[in-house]
């Protein structure tokens, strides 16, 4: 495993005792700060210093014995002693630095990797307003981000077998709306259709026959849409509609909206729940800058999975999401591109579990995925649960019938 990313995993090897535990010296100058470097180094030095001095001085009590010119062997005990002390001395010095130092690298750590949870709650909103809402806050996006245009290519639904399938009537929905709130918010489709075409000898990628690739970074967007049904009559769904940089295939913008599958009716009771990623050991904010941060998912994993772990990353820690494997989901085509990724990330379903606190059952919409970093080489580090939870309304308390007054028996 490299060395950088064995340092981001140091705890995954078993559950930690009791306080934090003591890091190796290696490990404590990735906590330190300038200041505390030069400190650490200075006392580490003097350590090393009095260590060398002490052994020099056992070494010449070890030959007090061997005959000298000018020194009686108790004055060579003498010497050596002195010079013992002297390294000890040293040594107690730097000690208390070491000490400090150590705790305060111990305790940083414990800091950074505490687990957290990292999420988004939700409230059911009415489909037509969904995708108003979501082509609303795209146009804003797209143009705070410097993008010419944007091209919606496609959305897809996961089917009943778990596998994603194309979802025409999302994808006219959602221009339909995007088109309402501006009339040239998105450029014209081509003739023939979007497609996810990769050329082995060009560095990007066209999305039609006849595309214009872009020169450079924000310059042109595309956008798609995903459908999660949560209930066999669509009157539960999550959409998820992403927006990705045309010419670095990185993801710029993510919505998810607990939503009706099209046109369905609400619950007489719009739902409500949330979804979180329970990073055990705050693994992806310790990702961010490092070459692991760009990582890919597994093509095994969770469609519904990976859609809701890509929002994290992107909106919650501010990792890179690579998006070429999404949008060749959507337009069929091979997502392999010339740049190689040191991470990977399984998203797979987990048993739902009772609630902690109130012990209430999950409800039929709730969902649950265990996540694992896969680093290229090594085994799977578990990272935590993935839970998106839907809670059912509350049921509606039998109305108070009024008492019968009764009539005093009559003497």
């Amino acid at each position: 495993m490299f060395a950088l990313l064995a340092s981001l995993f140091v705890v995954a090897a078993g559950e930690p005792a009791a306080g934090p535990p003591a890091l190796p010296d290696a490990e404590v100058t990735r906590y330190l700060r300038t200041g505390e470097l030069s400190e650490w180094g200075n006392a580490f030095r003097m350590v090393e210093q009095g260590m060398s001095r002490a052994q020099t001085g056992q070494g010449i009590v070890g030959s007090a014995t061997t005959p000298r010119i000018g020194e009686t062997p108790e004055q060579v005990r003498a010497r050596g002693e002195k010079m013992i002390a002297e390294g000890k001395a040293m040594v107690a010095r730097a000690q208390p630095s070491l000490a400090r130092l150590r705790a305060l690298a111990t305790t940083r750590h414990a800091e950074q990797t505490k687990t957290v949870a990292l999420g988004l709650d939700l409230v059911q909103t009415e489909w037509a307003y969904t995708l108003n809402l979501v082509a609303i806050r795209f146009q804003k996006l797209a143009r705070d981000s410097g993008f010419a245009q944007v091209h919606l290519v496609g959305a897809v639904t996961q089917l009943a077998d778990g596998k994603v399938g194309a979802a025409p009537a999302l994808a006219a929905g959602l221009r339909e709306a995007w088109v309402k709130v501006d009339p040239k918010g998105l450029a014209p489709a081509p003739a023939a259709g979007y497609a996810f075409l990769v050329n082995s000898a060009e560095a990007t990628t066209a999305f039609a026959k006849d595309w214009k690739k872009p020169g450079g970074a924000r310059q042109v967007a595309v956008a798609w849409a995903e459908v999660y049904p949560l209930a066999a009559d669509g009157s539960v769904a999550l959409l998820v509609v992403n927006l990705a940089d045309a010419h670095t295939l990185r993801l710029v913008g993510c919505e998810v909206a607990l939503t009706t599958f099209g046109p369905a009716e609400l619950h007489a009771k719009p739902l409500t729940g949330a979804f979180a990623l329970k990073d055990e050991r705050n693994l992806l904010r310790r990702l961010v800058g490092t070459a692991e941060a760009l990582a890919s998912f597994d093509r095994d994993a969770s469609p519904l999975g990976v859609a809701l772990l890509r929002y994290v990353h992107l909106r919650k820690v501010g990792l890179p999401v690579p998006a070429a494997e999404a949008l060749a989901a959507v337009l069929g085509g091979d997502p392999a591109l010339p740049e190689k990724m040191r991470l990977a990330w399984k998203v797979a379903p987990a048993p739902l579990a009772d609630d902690p606190v109130t012990k209430a059952k999950p409800s039929p919409y709730s969902r649950a995925f265990a996540v694992d970093a896969v680093p290229a080489g090594a085994k799977p580090v578990e990272v935590g649960q993935l839970l998106l939870r839907i809670d059912m309304p509350a049921a509606a308390p039998a109305p108070a019938v009024p008492a019968t007054p009764v009539k005093p028996a009559s003497k």
